[in-house]
């Protein structure tokens, strides 16, 4: 996403932190706050024994489900520990 398009500034928590850094007005004028992603090219090891043991073409499917079923992992933790219910 553009920061043209959709501006992501530090928030007015992060800039109080930085403010003792020197160079804080540049850092925080120029720093984006990030947004939430995942890197399915990353994990070497799993692209390579997935695609050698089940199916290549599944690689970035198999990824996708393992990280849906751990948020949904932690989101019942959270429930379970709160007790939402």
């Amino acid at each position: 996403m553009k920061a043209f398009v959709c501006p992501r500034k530090v928030t007015a928590a992060w800039q109080e932190k930085l403010s003792a850094c020197p160079h804080s007005k540049y850092i925080t004028e120029n720093l984006q706050m990030a947004l939430p992603a995942v890197s399915l090219v990353s994990e070497a090891g799993l692209l390579t024994a997935y695609a050698n043991d089940v199916a290549p073409d599944m690689n970035f499917a198999q990824q996708v489900l393992m990280c849906s079923m751990r948020l949904i992992r932690e989101s019942f933790f959270i429930y379970t520990i709160y007790g939402c219910r």
